[in-house]
């Protein structure tokens, strides 16, 4: 399936969602995890997200995102669950098509697809997966869900997977597909959800100052209009407490949980330490 500029996406109605749970070890156990899950669907929260990452035995209890949407999906009436991101270079697109759509169904059409092309460096090379054929294998990754989930059979040339006549099944409920959201900070993957007309997953860190006006700028090469920039989500870190002085406790405990983990991210990449953010620049961009 190639873009439409006959499906207009519009702005849906405000829905706030949770998301940043189960990245690390941060909830005590899967018991407490599941109660919150149960509690945002009983307190009318739309939706709850979750990253994939993968071989961090000691602090990592949920490398795999759909596996725990599954539980998360069979606990809830309405919540809906969603990935981000699924790292599409990780998977075969076939098998990925597969468990969405399965997924999708076990549900009633509860999921949202976040999609990425981008994860940690290690994970690429544990896989024997070249950096440099990300971007390609994302995008015949995702042409091949497309045709998965709207045609049947189908086949593709890869190069990564190239298989022929494949009947993938089970069709979603959601029509033409579940909801695709794109996380792309890069002005290539912003391009890629402009052409195909998908919302993006604003980032929190760098803010999504950077990617309006790059998105903005590769929508106007299209027929999609502003839909996918009014549909994108606003990520904002929140502090709930009893009162105002608990509140600024723990708010200054997630500033240097956060300043930490942005100078752990550049020694993994090999870069000097940034300088620590405030809560002006980190919390209100």
């Amino acid at each position: 399936m190639r873009a439409d500029p006959q499906r207009k996406p519009t702005a849906q109605p405000l829905r706030l969602d949770l998301a940043g749970f189960a990245r690390d070890v941060g909830i005590d156990g899967h018991d407490a995890l599941m109660a919150l899950v149960e509690r945002a669907d009983a307190l009318g929260f739309g939706g709850i997200w979750f990253n994939e990452f993968h071989f961090r035995r000691d602090t990592l209890p949920y490398p795999s995102t759909l596996l725990l949407g599954a539980e998360v999906l069979a606990r809830t009436r309405r919540l809906r669950f969603g990935t981000s991101v699924l790292v599409l270079p990780l998977h075969h697109p076939l098998l990925l098509a597969e468990a969405i759509a399965q997924l999708d169904r076990q549900s009633g059409g509860r999921i949202d697809v976040g999609i990425g092309r981008s994860t940690e460096p290690e994970t690429l090379q544990a896989l024997d997966i070249d950096p440099a054929n990300a971007r390609t294998r994302f995008e015949e990754s995702l042409a091949v869900l497309l045709d998965a989930w709207t045609q049947s059979p189908i086949s593709s040339p890869g190069p990564t997977w190239p298989f022929a006549d494949v009947a993938v099944g089970p069709p979603p409920i959601q029509k033409p597909h579940p909801p695709i959201h794109v996380a792309g900070v890069s002005r290539e993957t912003i391009a890629i959800a402009a052409r195909h007309g998908f919302p993006l997953l604003l980032s929190l860190e760098p803010n999504e100052a950077r990617q309006i006006p790059v998105f903005r700028q590769e929508l106007a090469r299209t027929a999609w209009g502003t839909g996918p920039l009014a549909a994108s989500s606003l990520s904002r870190y929140v502090v709930v407490a009893q009162d105002r002085d608990s509140a600024e406790r723990d708010l200054s405990d997630l500033l240097d949980r956060l300043n930490q983990a942005r100078a752990a991210r550049s020694a993994k990449q090999g870069r000097p330490p940034p300088e620590p953010r405030s809560r002006a620049t980190m919390l209100s961009d």
